[in-house]
């Protein structure tokens, strides 16, 4: 499974929850958050990382996709629902990841955003005030469980 890249150094929170115990809560909150987050922003927003738009289709691909009914505003890389599906949130060897199961959605990963020049899985700055709030809700109340 592929993890999603930290461009930033560990903030003083996430250094300080490395000392806590029993975080599969917060870890499982957090990754199925990023989860949903990427799944909506590319697939229903068809947005990067950065907030841009992930690209335009081309002409050839524009009747293609309007012929088989599909959108054609942007591009929002959903076709068979194949790479859609590949991208989990699953417990790992090291706490919960985000990542494509299989090589088919690590491959089409690398394709795209070499073909659109931009990062398009990942964690967006909105999604990193949302981590904060489950943090500090999972800070007050480390016994809650699944946080809201």
């Amino acid at each position: 499974m592929l993890e999603f890249e930290r461009d930033k150094k560990p903030s003083t929170t996430l250094q300080y929850l490395r000392d806590l115990t029993n975080v599969d809560p917060l870890e499982r909150e957090i990754a199925i958050t990023l989860l949903a987050s990427n799944l909506e922003r590319i697939h229903q927003g068809g947005l990067a990382v950065d907030g841009s738009k992930i690209g335009e289709y081309t002409p050839f691909t524009k009747r293609s996709r309007g012929m088989s009914g599909r959108q054609i505003a942007f591009v929002d890389l959903f076709m068979s629902g194949k790479l859609q599906a590949d991208l989990v949130a699953a417990p790992g060897n090291i706490g919960w990841l985000v990542g494509f199961q299989s090589d088919y959605g690590k491959r089409l990963r690398t394709k795209q955003e070499e073909r659109f020049g931009k990062v398009i899985w990942g964690i967006t700055s909105e999604d990193d005030l949302v981590i904060a709030k489950i943090i500090s809700a999972f800070i007050s109340n480390p016994q809650s469980g699944f946080i809201s």
